[in-house]
C-alpha cells in the first residue's frame, strides 16, 4: 500500500500529476462514511468474529495487511537506518498514532525484536510507480523512495520561499497604502515622503526574504521535511493497522494526504512536533481494524 503527496512545483506554479498504486487494485473514493460509532467500537469479540467480513467492507480495511501486528495489536518498528532526521519522522509519527489511540500502539523496535522494519529503497520512481512511501505486508516493510526524499528539500525551499514572497509583497502593499492614505497631498514632501517610505518597505521586504532564504537552506527545510515525512510514515501505519485509503480529503488515510502548512514559513520555524494530519476517523477506524485483529487472533 502507498502513498503519495500533493506536490506545487513552484517553478511552473502547477500540480503534479496524481496517482496511487495499491499492491492489488486502486481503492475508489466513496461517498459513504468510513467513521466507526462508538456503539460499533464497544462490540464482543464474538461479533467481531463473526462480522469481520462486512465490517471490512463497511469501514474499509484490509486484513491482509495487518502482518506488522503483534497478537496485542501493537506494533513494534526496527528502525533500519542511520539518518537522524527519518528517526525524527518517525518519532513524530509514532506520537500521532500514540497520543490520539490513548496507547503505546506503536514501539521502537529492535533488530532482533520487531514486527516492522523501517527502511530506505533505492528503487527508482517510474511512470507506474511513482509513490514516495509503502507499506509491504508480505515483507513486513514500511520504506520510502530515496530519490524523492533527497529532492524534497529543494521542492520545499522553493514552494516556501514562493509563498513568503507573496505573503512580503502583500503585506508591503498594505503598508504602503495605509501610509499613504495618512498623507496629505498638499503636502509639498508628499511624493518624497512617499517615494522613501515604498523604498523602506522594499528593503525590509527583501531582508526578510533574504533571512528566510538563509535559514531554509541552513535547516529549516529539513525541519518542514521532517513534518512532512511524520504524516507520510504515519500513513503507512495506518495501512500496517488494515487501513485501506479514506475518501475523506482531511483524513490522514486520504490517498494524497498533505498539509500546506510545511510550505509555511513561520509555522514550521515556530513548531516543534509538526502538523499531525490523524483526524477521529482515523482515529475510530484503527481502534476497530486493531480490535478486529486482536479478536481473530
Amino acid at each position: 500500500m502507498t502513498h503519495k503527496k500533493l506536490i506545487l512545483h513552484v517553478s511552473l506554479a502547477t500540480l503534479s500529476g496524481l496517482m496511487i498504486f495499491a499492491p492489488v487494485a486502486t481503492i475508489p473514493a466513496q461517498a459513504s462514511s468510513v467513521k466507526p460509532s462508538s456503539a460499533m467500537l464497544k462490540k464482543s469479540n464474538s461479533y467481531y468474529k463473526k462480522h469481520y467480513k462486512a465490517i471490512a467492507k463497511k469501514y474499509k480495511f484490509t486484513y491482509s495487511a495487518q502482518t506488522g501486528l503483534n497478537k496485542s495489536g501493537t506494533i513494534y518498528v526496527y528502525e533500519k537506518t542511520k539518518s537522524s532526521y527519518l528517526k525524527k519522522s518517525l518519532s513524530l509519527a509514532m506520537n500521532y498514532w500514540n497520543s490520539k489511540l490513548g496507547r503505546q500502539a506503536i514501539k521502537v523496535g529492535s533488530k532482533k525484536y520487531h514486527t516492522v522494519t523501517f527502511s530506505v529503497s533505492n528503487a527508482k520512481a517510474s511512470k507506474s510507480d511513482d509513490s514516495d512511501a509503502w507499506w509491504i505486508p508480505s515483507t513486513k516493510k514500511v520504506q520510502i523512495r530515496n530519490s524523492l526524499y533527497a529532492d524534497d528539500l529543494s521542492v520545499i525551499t522553493n514552494t516556501t520561499l514562493y509563498n513568503s514572497e507573496k505573503s512580503l509583497v502583500k503585506t508591503a502593499n498594505a503598508n504602503l497604502a495605509a501610509y499613504k492614505a495618512g498623507l496629505s497631498t498638499t503636502d509639498p514632501d508628499y511624493q518624497s515622503k512617499l517615494d522613501t517610505y515604498q523604498q523602506q518597505q522594499v528593503d525590509y521586504a527583501k531582508a526578510a526574504f533574504d533571512n528566510q532564504e538563509s535559514n531554509l537552506k541552513s535547516g529549516l527545510a529539513i525541519k518542514a521535511r521532517e513534518f512532512e515525512y511524520a504524516n507520510t510514515l504515519a500513513h503507512e501505519f495506518g495501512h500496517v493497522m488494515g487501513l485501506k485509503h479514506s475518501p475523506n480529503k482531511s483524513d490522514l488515510m486520504y490517498w494524497a494526504s498533505g498539509t500546506n502548512d510545511i510550505y509555511n514559513y513561520n509555522k514550521v520555524k515556530n513548531s516543534s512536533k509538526g502538523f499531525s494530519l490523524v483526524t477521529s476517523t482515523d482515529v475510530a477506524r484503527a481502534k476497530l481494524a486493531v480490535k478486529v485483529h486482536n479478536a481473530r487472533n
